[in-house]
């Protein structure tokens, strides 16, 4: 692949959000799409938007649940042999529930691993001895800047999309050797349906912690994603804030600690209110 053109892409997650805008890229570019997500109605919608903007393009669906490993097997198998092998997989399937680790259950680690490794454990089952066979390709797998560093109210998130940059990390050195390049991508905050249900219920310590890196436009980060496909970078950080937080986070993290524990407070101190009130 070169300067993130593709012929055959499969977008998990691609009917919204972050994987629609980076659908759309493509598209313009003349890539056809295999877009899989679990809601049929948002797929038809995608498709139809996509097709309209490009009809040279041949735009395909498949509605399944990537959490569920049978659901993919019976579904991503027959639906890649049909397609064709891709030389993009876009995975992106992800679920987020920010609050507090005291309010949360062990269920919710569940199944917060269940979608967000898990899925992408379950498509890359499939999808990695079918670049091995056709020669090479490129994986790219979403994980988030709250994989990199942990986020007050995050713990089933940060926990899961660790997982999911250090599952990353080791395909990158592993498959290397067979001429498929892997990279995983960690946007902050994206103004995505996703993110507008996360602000109903996310604590305010968690809105202050991540103020700092802003809200990304997810056209932005699609352009990012697709610019770097072709460079030689594995951790791609869309946004110039995230990525001088990571840095930062990196180098003084004595520091950056401190910022976070004084964003923490001073939410909490807005929360409550000045005193006798």
């Amino acid at each position: 692949m070169k300067n993130g053109l593709c012929k055959r892409a499969l977008m998990v997650g691609g009917s919204s959000g972050i994987g629609l805008a980076v659908a759309r890229e493509l598209a313009a570019g003349g890539c056809s799409l295999l877009l899989l997500a679990r809601r049929k109605e948002l797929l038809q919608g995608a498709a139809a938007e996509l097709r309209d903007r490009n009809p040279a393009v041949r735009v395909e669906t498949l509605s399944l649940d990537v959490a569920d490993l049978q659901q993919v097997r019976e579904g991503l198998v027959p639906a890649l042999a049909d397609f064709g092998t891709p030389d993009l997989v876009y995975n992106g399937a992800g679920r987020v529930k920010p609050a507090a680790f005291t309010s949360l259950a062990v269920a919710d680690l569940r199944d917060a691993l269940k979608l967000n490794v898990e899925g992408t454990w379950n498509v890359l089952e499939i999808v990695v001895p079918l670049l091995r066979r056709a020669g090479g390709g490129h994986i790219v797998n979403v994980a988030s800047f709250a994989g990199l560093v942990g986020i007050y109210g995050y713990s089933t998130y940060s926990a899961s999309k660790f997982a999911v940059y250090g599952l990353s990390q080791v395909l990158r050195n592993e498959l290397v050797h067979d001429n498929i390049r892997v990279q995983v991508l960690c946007p902050p905050d994206t103004a995505t349906p996703q993110l507008e249900e996360e602000n109903r219920i996310k604590p305010a310590e968690t809105a202050a912690v991540g103020a700092f890196t802003g809200v990304l436009a997810p056209e932005m980060v699609a352009k990012y994603l697709v610019k770097k496909l072709g460079g030689p970078d594995f951790l791609l950080i869309p946004g110039f804030r995230a990525r001088l937080s990571w840095y930062a986070y990196r180098i003084f993290p004595g520091l950056v600690h401190r910022i976070i524990d004084g964003d923490v407070r001073r939410a909490r101190k807005a929360v409550a209110g000045p005193r006798g009130s």
